[in-house]
Formats: C-alpha cells, sequence, structure tokens
C-alpha cells in the first residue's frame, strides 16, 4: 500500500525513493543483501543439483551401455557356430570309445564318454532297458570277467548330426560288436545304433542310446 513518502511492504518499511537519498531505511539494508545472498545461494545450489543430475545421467548412459555392449558379445558366442566337422571328430572318437574301451577293459575310458547321472538310458535289442548309470555299472561283472572277451568291432554307415547350439548330437550306424564268452560267440552283428550326446564341460557323452536288429 501506497502512503505519503512512504511504500508499504509486506515485511519492513522503507523510505520512498528520492533523488540522492539512501532508498533504503534501516531495515532495507538488511533485508536486501540477506533477499539477494539467499537468490544467489539458490542458483548456486540448482546449479550444483543440475551439474549432479547430469553426472547421474551419464553414469547411467555408461552403465547401460556397458551392459548391452556385455549382453551383445554373450549373444554372438552363443550363437556363434561351432566347427562343425571338428566336433564329428571327437563324437566319433567318442562312439569308437563307447565300444573299444573292452578291447582293453579299460572302464576310465568307458565312463569318459557315459553321462554319469540317473537320465542315463540304454535299449538293448532284446528289449530290455537300463536307466540310470548305476543300473548300467551292473553289468562291469560281466564285462571284466576273464571269460569274456572283445574281439573287435566295425561301426558302418555312420551319420552324425549336431544340434545349431553345439551342446547335443545325435547319430546312427551300423554296428558289427564281435565278442567271446567262455570261447563262444557272443557278438552283435549287423545292429542298428542310434543315440544321443550332450557336450559337457567340453567333452561329448551319450545320454541314450538304443540297440536293435533288423527283422528278416
Amino acid at each position: 500500500m501506497i502512503s505519503a513518502g512512504i511504500i508499504d511492504f509486506p515485511f519492513t518499511r522503507v523510505n520512498s525513493i528520492s533523488k540522492g537519498h539512501n532508498y533504503c531505511g534501516i531495515n532495507c539494508q538488511g533485508f536486501l543483501p540477506i533477499s539477494i545472498n539467499n537468490h544467489n545461494q539458490s542458483n548456486n545450489q540448482t546449479e550444483a543439483e543440475m551439474r549432479k543430475i547430469k553426472s547421474l545421467r551419464l553414469l547411467y548412459i555408461l552403465v547401460i551401455s556397458g551392459v548391452i555392449a556385455i549382453l551383445s558379445t554373450s549373444c554372438r558366442e552363443t550363437g556363434r557356430s561351432c566347427n562343425t566337422e571338428n566336433e564329428k571328430l571327437l563324437i566319433e572318437k567318442a562312439i569308437n570309445n563307447s565300444i573299444g574301451w573292452a578291447k582293453t577293459k579299460d572302464l576310465n575310458l568307458l565312463y569318459s564318454v557315459v553321462a554319469n547321472d540317473t537320465g542315463f538310458l540304454e535299449v538293448h535289442p532284446e528289449g530290455r532297458v537300463v536307466r540310470g548309470i548305476d543300473e548300467f555299472r551292473k553289468s562291469e561283472a560281466f564285462w571284466m570277467s576273464p571269460d569274456f572277451k572283445a574281439v573287435r568291432y566295425q561301426i558302418k554307415d555312420l551319420a552324425i548330426n549336431i544340434s545349431e547350439s553345439c551342446t547335443v548330437a545325435w547319430w546312427f550306424c551300423i554296428l558289427d560288436d564281435i565278442n567271446e564268452w567262455q570261447g563262444e560267440p557272443a557278438s552283435w552283428e549287423n545292429t542298428r545304433w542310434t543315440g544321443v550326446m550332450e557336450k559337457r564341460d567340453g567333452r561329448w557323452q551319450i545320454v541314450q542310446q538304443h540297440f536293435s536288429f533288423a527283422s528278416e
């Protein structure tokens, strides 16, 4: 409100402005500097907060960019095609070892290519189903007996396929597994042999296999 020679402010009373006089009264001298200082402090705080926000945004962008780069690299490595021909050679070697171990009765060689878990499955030509590695191991007494002799084996028409992930493979072949028991033939000839392998800890291992005789 304006009155004669006096300007009323809500917060103080100051003399009206006149040329050659200090336009602020006593109270104004204390008020204006505080107001200006508060304003400057507010601006400084705002600028500091803005710089902090910009820094956080930059950090956020850098972190997100790093995560995206890592995920992209991981996806490329996961989706990367394997050396199929090289893997087929390793699979073929594992298939041969799963039969050839019997020649020297090297059980360590056998179990290096057979899945050592309850999920292992083997089907015999006569229909017997071996479930799990523990049941599979029960045949050790037969294999390791001096009455059993592995004479020779031959794998024919071997066909190997590998999944795109390069972690699963399956095969088909015809097997001649020539053996003797107490000097008498105990062989599987012209046996159809199919199986599935998984690559575990860098090694191909048989998880399922099926033997059958062709019907006459």
